[in-house]
């Protein structure tokens, strides 16, 4: 199995440009999943307005707006017919800019995928992905309900001194607020962290086939930590970012 990052990626302000179709139709369903309340923007003529998605069509590739607008402004906007798209979902701050068309329905508008998505982050620590060739694999026990644990293997999407971001395999019981004492990542140094975690997020990526997973560390001893301060200076230096230039 292999995790690549082809996006361009600004180490010193934290901003990913997505540009994957496959990665943009999951943005965009999350979206819809998480209830997102996005803010519009038609600069051309001076145009703001919040917007609740009302559903995220797969096949047509596009999202389903309602949001209450005047006439004039409605016309305005459509004689323009393109917007620019603000939200936020998971710490990171989402924007696009894409095409804006109008429902027979109304107060109902539908906002194309679009071609590009930029991720700004938000975290106390910068998130560092790993690059194209570099495969990094976990394992861990998670715990089940009849007290016995089960053993998943996965591999790590970025990391920081805060958490890191997990592919798991579709349907791994695994769920917001899970707690799992024994987390092991094999470096690529031969090293291993060995951490407990706690889940912020996880969600399925059908189009993928996976699950994709926010953890925290939680309870690293200070050996670990340096195994994890370590990792992160090496990923640094392969971006050719000083330590004294990122979050830390």
């Amino acid at each position: 199995m292999s995790v690549s990052h082809t996006e361009p990626f600004d180490y010193e302000t934290g901003a990913e440009r997505v540009i994957e179709p496959a990665r943009i139709r999951s943005l965009m369903r999350s979206l819809g999943q998480a209830d997102a309340e996005l803010t519009l923007t038609v600069p051309e003529v001076q145009l703001h307005f919040n917007a609740l998605i009302r559903r995220v069509d797969m096949d047509g590739l596009r999202l389903e707006l309602r949001m209450e607008v005047s006439e004039d402004q409605r016309e305005a906007m459509m004689e323009v017919g393109m917007a620019h798209a603000f939200c936020e979902m998971e710490g990171v701050k989402l924007h696009f800019r894409t095409v804006l068309d109008v429902d027979d329905e109304p107060d109902i508008y539908h906002l194309a995928f679009p071609v590009r998505v930029d991720a700004h982050q938000r975290r106390e620590h910068m998130r560092l992905p790993l690059g194209q060739e570099e495969n990094v694999a976990i394992r861990m026990e998670i715990p089940q309900p009849d007290g016995n644990a089960r053993f998943v293997q996965g591999w790590l999407s970025d990391i920081s001194m805060g958490g890191m971001s997990l592919t798991l395999p579709s349907g791994t019981p695994i769920d917001k607020g899970l707690r799992v004492e024994e987390c092991a990542v094999a470096l690529p140094d031969g090293d291993c962290l060995q951490c407990g975690i706690c889940v912020r997020h996880a969600r399925e990526d059908e189009t993928r086939g996976m699950m994709q997973v926010g953890v925290e560390f939680d309870g690293l001893d200070v050996r670990q930590e340096r195994v994890l301060h370590r990792f992160v200076l090496q990923l640094q230096r392969a971006a050719g970012l000083h330590a004294d230039e990122a979050p830390s």
